[in-house]
């Protein structure tokens, strides 16, 4: 579908009419060849995501606290950043 191009006037309201007409086909269209279905899957998705990175980030800020002395260890140039990363990974998440 190629855009229009719709003069418009605030002043006058010229075009506003047109303007939503436009918008109405639009959405008809993204109706009709299942990109607006598409669209709404896949938000739903990325919110899914978003949330579940939430719950994991808060869940994961309670577990470090078992950890201080390893990050503290990072603060004082005792232990590099991804050594002290991967040991506190393996301790949480080793079975």
């Amino acid at each position: 579908m190629v855009p229009r191009i719709i003069k418009t006037s605030a002043i006058t309201g010229e075009g506003v009419h047109q303007v939503i007409d436009a918008l109405d086909e639009h959405f008809d269209y993204l109706k009709e060849s299942g990109k607006f279905l598409e669209s709404v899957k896949s938000r739903r998705a990325h919110l899914t995501k978003v949330l579940l990175y939430w719950m994991v980030e808060r869940e994961l800020d309670r577990k470090l606290e078992n950890y201080k002395e390893i990050i503290e260890s990072v603060r004082n140039g005792e232990k590099d950043p991804i050594t002290a990363a991967l040991d506190i990974y393996d301790k949480i998440f080793s079975r």
